[in-house]
């Protein structure tokens, strides 16, 4: 339906460890029935390109999920870069 969300993404642009600009994307959400489908790699490219656009280097994804996932959704080219680590107080 019109007007549904989709997918919603919270980004920013910061300078990496090596100082080069980072497109950091620290929420990304897709709908349930979206995921999988061949548009997402689409969107996904999309979102490369902005980042280019913007003069980055380099691309960034802070998530709770394994990485494999982010695989199967978006293809290719992504390695883990740094692990976070968590404690309840």
């Amino acid at each position: 339906k019109e007007g549904e969300l989709l997918i919603y993404i919270l980004a920013h642009i910061s300078n990496d460890l090596d100082g080069r600009l980072t497109y950091h994307i620290s929420q990304c959400w897709i709908r349930k029935d979206y995921r999988g489908n061949p548009i997402v790699k689409q969107w996904w490219e999309a979102i490369r390109q902005r980042s280019k656009e913007c003069l980055c280097k380099h691309l960034v994804i802070t998530s709770s999920r394994n990485p494999k996932a982010y695989e199967r959704w978006l293809g290719g080219g992504l390695h883990t870069y740094a692990t976070m680590l968590k404690q309840t107080l």
